[in-house]
């Protein structure tokens, strides 16, 4: 299994040991989320290519597996300071939070913020 494939199991894990923190659910990483507890403090880097999407994959997109051991190493070091801005919410109830924050409504709008 290559490196950043290793990364993203050991997050699913870990979302699975710590669960949904509004319903529970831990059954399957892939259907948990790093939520950020406050939108607006996204790292510029999981914002930078749109409103919308998956923000830790491209985290851990941007390790660079043994080519520069010091630049891996700051990029770890950013993916981790994300997570800890982060809740781990189920996908529905990920959905429910984002509705009710509108930030669903404004995603171009917050994009359009953090660009800047």
């Amino acid at each position: 299994m290559n490196y950043k494939k290793k990364v993203a199991a050991r997050l699913r894990r870990y979302k699975e040991l710590v669960g949904c923190a509004y319903c529970g659910y831990n059954k399957n990483g892939l259907a948990l989320d790093f939520a950020h507890k406050d939108p607006s403090n996204k790292s510029r880097e999981i914002t930078k290519s749109g409103p919308c999407g998956s923000g830790m994959g491209k985290m851990i997109g941007r390790l660079t597996v043994g080519k520069d051991k010091d630049l891996n190493k700051q990029r770890r070091k950013e993916l981790f300071e994300e997570i800890r801005k982060c809740i781990v919410l189920c996908k529905n109830c990920h959905v429910v939070e984002t509705y009710n924050n509108k930030e669903m409504h404004n995603s171009y709008n917050t994009y359009l913020s953090r660009k800047l």
